[in-house]
């Protein structure tokens, strides 16, 4: 279970110890009260001692531990293990690492940090305000999300929905929703006889799709164009926000027919590729 703290928040007070009174046994006789006694301050890290001495306070936002009468805030909450039933949702202020995997039962991880998983993710919901990065992919189900506001580097990603405010990067998409603000890199190797399907939404004008020097692994893209939110910032800007929509089809157009050409030249170097496409 994670206790999470925020900054200058309160963790604990110490309260002084009030001097006993004399009391007496049953049998009459006097009882003296032991002498009361102070009690050594709180050791750990990620918390202060405020001037009054019996105040301590976060340094930061993070979670609260305390193991062999130390205490500990920390800004990164780390698994070591599996993130399933058994951990429960994960809420967290700070980056989160998980050095297994994310089952399917686990429904969301979530951070005002980064996320970072060594393992392979499931059908999960997966938000970050920092990088998300899945070091080992994930396999959808066509249930996952993928929601961070900077960047997505994941060694695949298959039957997702993924919304990145920065870049993408990664070996293969298979069956994803792609909604990218920058640049989407793809640097895996061909594998035969899989049909790359899924929809690619660029944010932005500045958006790009564009090849590693080795051969890529690419989706079908069956529609590009802005999101909702991009409009609604151009018309803010008091921008004409169909004229915009037509300037990023043409880009898109010819970002496409540039894949296509590429696609073509690979096709035509590798035996047994009849389902390769874009």
């Amino acid at each position: 279970m994670v206790e999470p703290v925020e900054k200058g928040q309160v963790i604990a007070i110490y309260k002084p110890p009030v001097p006993g009174e004399d009391g007496m046994t049953v049998k009459g006789r006097p009882l003296p009260a032991k002498r009361a006694r102070e009690l050594p301050p709180l050791k750990g890290r990620g918390f202060t001692r405020q001037e009054d001495g019996n105040t301590y306070t976060s340094n930061m936002d993070g979670k609260i531990d305390m193991e062999n009468d130390r205490i500990t805030i920390s800004q990164v909450y780390e698994i070591f293990g599996n993130a399933d039933l058994s951990v429960g949702n994960i809420n967290f202020v700070g980056d989160v690492v998980v050095h297994g995997n994310v089952t399917a039962g686990q429904a969301s991880v979530r951070a005002t940090g980064t996320v970072t998983i060594d393992g392979v993710v499931e059908s999960a919901d997966i938000t970050a305000d920092g990088d998300i990065v899945l070091r080992s992919g994930m396999l959808g189900g066509s249930k996952a999300v993928l929601t961070t506001k900077a960047n997505l580097y994941a060694k695949f990603v298959e039957y997702a929905k993924v919304d990145v405010r920065g870049s993408i990067e990664a070996d293969a998409f298979v069956g994803c929703e792609i909604t990218c603000g920058d640049e989407i890199v793809l640097n895996g190797k061909k594998e035969q006889d899989h049909r790359r399907k899924g929809i690619c939404s660029p944010r932005n004008r500045s958006t790009g799709i564009r090849k590693s020097r080795r051969s890529c692994n690419l989706y079908k893209s069956r529609s590009a164009g802005r999101s909702p939110a991009s409009d609604q910032r151009i018309r803010e800007k008091g921008g004409d926000a169909s004229g915009e929509y037509y300037k990023d089809r043409s880009r898109t157009c010819k970002i496409l027919k540039d894949l296509e050409k590429s696609v073509v030249l690979i096709t035509r170097t590798t035996q047994g590729e009849q389902n390769f496409c874009v």
